[in-house]
């Protein structure tokens, strides 16, 4: 069978039919030729019998002349018969007296007919009954019949016997039944042979056709033709596959119309922010993934980005630090310490293709990857350049305010030091005060007191 499965069915389905054909046939010629054998047997035995019985009682009706002209004849008459082998007449000493062949008389009747059995001879003679024997190779009869040539009248039973044997050969009736059974065989191929023509083209037209329709459906949407149904007809098997692969293409091909449309969107997405996405093994620190963003962040392709240790994506100062705080944390999230949905955010500078560095802000979260079983770090990276400026001038501004506020104070508590001192003065002079809200402070000078 794993012969078969090999090849196409438009092949192999002739092939089979083929071979059975020929196994069919040689069991009905096997057949054939054993039964006309046994029926080319059944016939001489019966005819040998037969003409046996006849021969034996013309030459008991001629005794005590069994040398006589008519005996000599009708013995020779057999010999005109292709397939009888001998026929001859031994007298009580076993001499042939007559025979076919010219040859035997006057032999005695072991070197006549070397295979002729004593043992059958004796039984002859002694019971007084013809036996026709079949050879142990069914290619030959032999008859053994007893013939009482000469009676005495004093005898209860006559003494002198003597036997008539033949020897048939059935080869060349089995060979012409053979021929015959072969002809007969050779007309049921050609007709067993248009019987498988017809069933052929049958399973040509209702199994393989249908099937290369099948399959030729199946290669063109593989090759992009979302469109190709088989739509086998029928309501056989073959229809219900046909019918049960139509909606799985119809499937397919919904999802895959779905499929082509998110990866759209996501190159789409992915292609025009600005953010980079990337996939890293926690085990290996290799990347699985990065979006083509990074080629505008940093100048480098995706592809040389993952081709590139992690430590090639970090300042030589960030490198080891942030190896270790990704080992750390992959311990922690094997340790259940924190869930998928936890996320980091990091700040990290980050060299570029031209020899510069950019500052990003990396957010990262840690998962199981179930298809590998393996803890992976999704990632989104951010230029946060522009950022840093712009609080880096936030923070000189403020650090500015801040000096400008000091001073500012300053000059306001010298301003009120300056006033108590005027009053101070007016007071000694004996003059009015100037500034009339003024207070004194634990310093024994006046300020100007606050509003009520």
């Amino acid at each position: 069978m794993k012969f078969f499965i090999q090849f196409p069915l438009r092949l192999t389905i002739p092939l089979f039919l083929l071979l059975c054909l020929c196994v069919l046939s040689l069991y009905t010629l096997t057949l054939g030729k054993r039964q006309a054998d046994a029926s080319v047997e059944k016939f001489v035995l019966a005819m040998v019998a037969q003409d046996m019985s006849r021969l034996q009682g013309r030459i008991n009706a001629h005794r005590p002349d069994y040398d006589d002209d008519d005996i000599k004849i009708a013995i020779a008459s057999r010999g005109s018969d292709p397939d009888v082998k001998v026929v001859l007449l031994s007298d009580a000493g076993d001499v042939v007296l007559n025979a076919t062949n010219l040859k035997l008389p006057g032999r005695s009747l072991w070197q006549a007919v070397p295979e002729v059995s004593a043992e059958l001879v004796s039984q002859a003679k002694r019971t007084r009954t013809g036996a026709v024997l079949l050879a142990d190779d069914h290619q030959s009869i032999s008859a053994y019949y007893p013939v009482v040539l000469a009676a005495d009248t004093r005898e209860l039973r006559p003494t002198r016997v003597g036997l008539l044997f033949m020897k048939y050969d059935l080869r060349s009736l089995k060979l012409a039944g053979h021929y015959q059974v072969e002809q007969q065989l050779w007309r049921s191929v050609l007709v067993y042979a248009l019987i498988l023509i017809v069933l052929g083209g049958l399973l040509h037209n209702s199994l393989t056709q249908r099937m290369r329709r099948l399959i030729a459906t199946t290669k063109s949407f593989a090759a992009g033709d979302t469109s190709a149904r088989a739509s086998l007809p029928g309501r056989d098997e073959i229809a219900r596959i046909g019918g049960a692969v139509d909606k799985m293409l119809l499937t397919i091909g919904n999802d895959r119309e779905l499929l082509a449309e998110n990866a759209r969107r996501y190159r789409l997405l992915t292609e025009n922010i600005k953010d980079v996405v990337w996939v890293l093994d926690a085990a290996t620190l290799a990347f699985r993934y990065v979006s083509p963003s990074v080629e505008r962040l940093r100048g480098y392709t995706p592809a040389e980005i993952m081709a590139a240790p992690l430590t090639a994506a970090l300042t030589p100062e960030a490198a080891d630090a942030a190896t270790r705080l990704m080992r750390r944390r992959t311990e922690d999230f094997l340790a259940g310490k924190i869930a998928t949905e936890h996320f980091y955010t990091d700040e990290v500078e980050q060299p570029c293709k031209d020899g510069s560095t950019v500052w990003t802000e990396v957010i990262t979260s840690y998962y199981l990857n179930p298809a590998n079983n393996r803890v992976e770090i999704r990632g989104v990276t951010r230029d946060i350049g522009e950022r840093r400026t712009w609080e880096e001038q936030l923070r000189q501004r403020l650090d500015e305010l801040q000096r400008w506020q000091d001073v500012m104070l300053d000059r306001e508590d010298r301003v009120q030091e300056l006033k108590g001192e005027v009053n101070a003065l007016c007071r000694t002079l004996g003059q009015s005060l100037r500034y009339a809200s003024q207070q004194t402070d634990p310093t024994g000078l006046e300020r100007e007191a606050p509003p009520a």
